[in-house]
């Protein structure tokens, strides 16, 4: 039985203001699931229906098995970590971490033993008697999840827990997550706009666009296999190059709409004459004059970033642009020509209209 169910579930605000539509997820004991995608588009509506702080308008939320539509927070067995901390000022770490156990009428004892596994569990030992304004943003939020874990809740709800610290203590933080949920063996629905957070937390993603799932599955399955081109552009960085234009006769060539057209060895699995927007990931791209999928990029600019460099530019000389990742520090001027090629595995093929994929 899944830990968590949600069925057809919805969010409509005064106004006919649609938040959320037709959401299915199945989430089982023990894993962790992150919805992302761009402001807007849902996300942290879904967590807060799951959490009982906003009112389901269809649908049916189900925990353990049993429908909770109507139930309290308190009584949903779930426990929640904000972006903003939301910690008592004017309590220790320990009061802190204690406040929620002494309302449900814990036994002194039992709410010091949750409080020294989590500290220990967080490293927060010895800052269990300073205040939240003694503390760097990372212990912050430390004690925020030290707050979730003395609960032992069955669901841990994560609402962008990262966003306010800088880019190294993110990181950091990610691993840090990702270790807690082994050790605690719990399952976590953690809330993102951070696809490399995702990429890199997940055991499955739930890719969100204006209120309705576009896609479900492992990282690497948004990655190699995106369902839509919003999922290709979506994830990845630098993003996807895309093409648009129609296949020939034989679906051997595009002809691209801003000019020129790219030939391919083989078919593409699509229609002859069909409208459609090809998909090459920079690091899918290689530099070589024969071979399948062979184009031209005229270097415009270059992103040196030490392990790799982000060739950037347009295809061959027209208004198309064009990146690939090297390895490596490269060296390219501006205005000078790079020959690339692609093998057929690595193209993606979406519908033009519906932005679907196709192959």
């Amino acid at each position: 039985m899944a830990t968590l169910e949600i069925k057809s579930l919805g969010k409509t605000y005064p106004g006919n203001v649609v938040a959320a539509e037709g959401i299915d997820i199945a989430i089982e004991d023990g894993e962790l699931v992150v919805l992302v995608g761009p402001s807007g588009c849902g996300k942290s509506t879904i967590l807060r229906m799951i959490a009982g702080l906003e009112t389901i308008t269809t649908g049916d939320l189900f925990i353990a098995g049993k429908r909770v539509n109507d139930h309290e927070p308190g009584e949903r067995d779930i426990a929640m970590v904000f972006q903003n901390y939301a910690l008592y000022p004017h309590m220790t770490v320990r009061g802190n971490m204690a406040y929620g156990l002494r309302n449900e009428g814990q036994p002194k004892a039992e709410i010091e033993r949750r409080i020294a596994e989590a500290a220990r569990t967080l490293r927060l030992e010895d800052y269990l008697d300073r205040k939240p304004r003694q503390l760097s943003g990372g212990q912050r939020q430390r004690v925020a999840m030290g707050r979730a874990i003395v609960r032992e809740p069955r669901i841990f709800l994560f609402d962008e827990p990262l966003s306010n610290l800088d880019a190294k203590l993110r990181t950091q933080l990610r691993a840090e997550l990702k270790a807690l949920h082994r050790r605690l063996g719990a399952t976590f629905v953690y809330v993102t706009h951070d696809q490399v957070e995702a990429m890199s937390l997940a055991d499955r993603i739930v890719l969100m666009n204006a209120g309705q799932v576009e896609q479900i599955g492992t990282p690497l399955d948004l990655y190699l296999r995106p369902a839509s081109r919003f999922v290709a552009d979506f994830i990845g960085s630098p993003n996807m190059n895309v093409f648009e234009g129609v296949l020939d006769g034989e679906a051997r060539a595009l002809t691209l709409s801003g000019g020129g057209s790219i030939r391919f060895a083989d078919p593409l699995p699509a229609a002859p004459g069909a409208r459609v927007a090809l998909g090459i990931r920079p690091e899918h791209l290689h530099p070589g004059d024969e071979g399948p999928g062979r184009m031209e990029l005229t270097v415009t600019f270059i992103e040196q970033l030490g392990a790799d460099t982000v060739v950037h530019g347009t295809l061959g000389n027209g208004r198309e642009p064009l990146a690939v990742r090297l390895d490596g520090v490269q060296m390219r001027e501006a205005g000078a020509s790079l020959p690339l090629i692609c093998s057929p595995e690595h193209i993606h093929l979406f519908d033009a209209d519906t932005g679907r994929r196709l192959n």
